[in-house]
C-alpha cells in the first residue's frame, strides 16, 4: 500500500474546501466518512442466482475527499492504531512471534497510515470548531437596526431635534446600510416609552449593548446604558 501523509490529505481537502458552496457540510461529511471508514468491514454473503442477485455488495454513494485503501484483513489494526493515535498521539505495534517480515512491514505501514489519518481527522475537528466559533462571534457581534442606532446614540450622536430626523435618517441609512424609511421611523420613536413594538430602547437591545460595551471596556458610554436599563 502507498502512504498518504497528513499534509497531502490536508492539501487535497483544502483544494475542494476553498470552492465548496457549503463549507460546513463538507467538513461534517468528511468527518462522518472517516468515522464510517473505521467501522468493522462486513463481508457480504454472495446472493444466489436463484434469488435474482448478482452476489455483489450493495453500493453506497460517498463524497469524501480522502483516498485511502487498507489491505484486506488489516482494517481492525488500522482502526485500533487510528484511535490510539487520535487520543494518545501514536500507536506502538508489537509484531507477533515468528511473524513474516513482509507482513510486519505491511502492518507497520498500516499503523503509519492510521496515524496520518488521525492527524487529518483532528485537523478537521479543529476546523469545524473554528468555523462554529467564528459563526457564534459573528452572530453575537451583529446588531439589529434599532441596536445600531442605540450604539450611535450612546456614543454621542443625539436624535432630539424633531426637524432634523429626515436628514439624520438619510445619512445614517447610508452609514449603517439600512433602509432610510425604517431609520426615519425608528428615530421618530427613539425616546418612546411603554409597552410598544415601535420602542427603540428595549431591554433586550440595551442588554446587548451593555455586553458589547463591557467587552470593549467602554466607560461613560457603558454607564449611560446601565442607567437606562435601570430606568426601564
Amino acid at each position: 500500500m502507498s502512504l498518504t501523509v497528513f499534509e497531502e490529505l490536508k492539501s487535497n481537502f483544502k483544494a475542494i474546501f476553498e470552492n465548496a458552496p457549503n463549507k460546513n457540510n463538507l467538513v461534517e461529511n468528511e468527518i462522518s466518512e472517516i468515522e464510517r471508514f473505521l467501522e468493522p468491514k462486513v463481508e457480504h454473503t454472495p446472493i444466489t442466482a436463484l434469488a435474482g442477485g448478482s452476489g455483489s455488495a450493495p453500493n453506497r454513494t460517498s463524497l469524501h475527499v480522502f483516498k485511502i485503501v487498507v489491505p484486506k484483513g488489516l482494517n481492525e489494526l488500522f482502526a485500533l492504531a487510528f484511535r490510539y493515535s487520535y487520543v494518545e498521539g501514536n500507536y506502538n505495534y508489537t509484531p507477533l512471534p515468528n511473524e513474516p517480515e513482509s507482513l510486519v512491514q505491511q502492518k507497520l505501514m498500516v499503523v503509519r497510515q492510521a496515524e496520518e489519518l488521525a492527524k487529518f481527522y483532528s485537523w478537521l475537528k479543529n476546523l469545524r470548531f473554528d468555523n462554529d466559533s467564528k459563526k457564534r462571534v459573528k452572530s453575537e457581534a451583529e446588531l439589529t437596526h434599532k441596536e445600531k442606532l442605540l450604539a450611535l446614540y450612546y456614543m454621542g450622536l443625539r436624535f432630539n431635534d424633531e426637524y432634523e430626523k429626515t436628514k439624520y435618517a438619510k445619512i445614517l441609512s447610508l452609514i449603517i446600510e439600512e433602509k432610510e424609511e425604517s431609520t426615519r421611523q425608528h428615530l421618530s420613536y427613539f425616546h418612546t416609552t411603554g409597552n410598544t413594538s415601535k420602542k427603540v430602547k428595549t431591554e433586550k437591545g440595551l442588554k446587548r449593548l451593555k455586553k458589547l460595551f463591557e467587552s470593549l471596556e467602554f466607560g461613560e458610554e457603558l454607564k449611560l446604558v446601565k442607567k437606562d436599563l435601570e430606568d426601564l
